[in-house]
């Protein structure tokens, strides 16, 4: 099966907000992805970040990955006491989902890899993300693409999650 990776747009708002949903709904373990609302999606794609999107050959979106340029009382770096001049440099690696009928065939990876070639790494060199502890398909994609667990912490309200940073400072854009 083959996939279009590209840069999330306004039009894709819809079908990022279907796979979300799907994924919300479909958990077996409910606190492992946390959805967004439609709102804050809106504002990742136009101002507050990006996203890429996984899109079938029939132009359905299938799979998102959603990149947060962090407000100060957003920012994970908080919780590793970043020092401000550090906090400024971090990106969250957000969100990530794939309709069901399309997991196993890469394609978190894959949005990662293309957040991470779209993402300005001169300014924001410390990619984090949170993955829950038993969440070992997204963590294990998260390490094998250099995400290293740096604390686990309750956030989110109270949920349990690693915090896996990926430091770009000594990484060239288009490895």
């Amino acid at each position: 099966m083959e996939f279009k990776i590209r840069k999330a747009n306004r039009k894709d708002l819809t079908g990022i907000m279907e796979v979300m949903e799907e994924a919300a709904g479909n958990l077996q373990h409910p606190d492992w992805f946390v959805a967004d609302e439609e709102t804050a999606v809106k504002e990742h794609l136009e101002k507050d970040g990006f996203g890429m999107a996984a899109e079938a050959s029939d132009g359905r979106i299938v799979g998102f990955f959603l990149v947060k340029y962090p407000k100060p009382e957003e920012n994970l770096g908080v919780y590793l006491d970043y020092p401000p001049e550090k906090l400024g440099k971090v990106a969250l690696m957000d969100s990530c989902a794939v309709r069901q009928a399309y997991r196993g065939y890469g394609l978190q990876g894959r949005l990662l890899q293309g957040a991470e070639e779209y993402l300005d790494t001169e300014k924001y060199t410390y990619l984090m993300c949170t993955v829950h502890p038993d969440n070992r398909f997204s963590l294990s994609n998260m390490q094998k693409n250099g995400y290293m667990i740096q604390a686990t912490v309750q956030c989110y309200g109270g949920l349990l999650r690693h915090i896996l940073v990926k430091d770009f400072r000594n990484q060239k854009k288009g490895r």
